[in-house]
């Protein structure tokens, strides 16, 4: 299992055909060429099994991520769990956010 991720106070999230960059925004105002604090990438089996399109909400420690194919994720940094709802149902990531480069997969929720 990889270290515990946290979500900086102020999140700056990047989405690219890559996959999601979570950056502090206070060190990218500092300073632009700031290196991500940790990146999700797409893959099969990933936590992103498709393109990120949007962070489309933050409520504390979660955020919420629109993908292609009308997946929306849900990232409880808070607890380390992710979620999937979209048209095949509700899953939920096998490992923790932490794990989320990993190719585990998802299982029904």
């Amino acid at each position: 299992m990889a270290d515990f991720l946290e979500l900086p106070d102020k999140p700056y999230l990047n989405c690219t055909e890559a996959g999601l960059a979570v950056l502090d925004a206070d060190q990218v105002k500092r300073d632009i060429s700031s290196p991500p604090l940790f990146v999700l990438k797409v893959g099969p089996g990933n936590l992103l099994e498709q393109r990120p399109l949007k962070a489309s909400g933050q409520d504390g420690e979660v955020v919420v991520v629109q993908c292609e194919g009308g997946a929306t994720l849900r990232l409880d940094f808070d607890d380390d769990v992710a979620t999937k709802s979209g048209p095949d149902g509700d899953f939920r990531y096998k490992g923790g956010i932490s794990d989320g480069n990993d190719g585990l997969g998802f299982m029904p929720a």
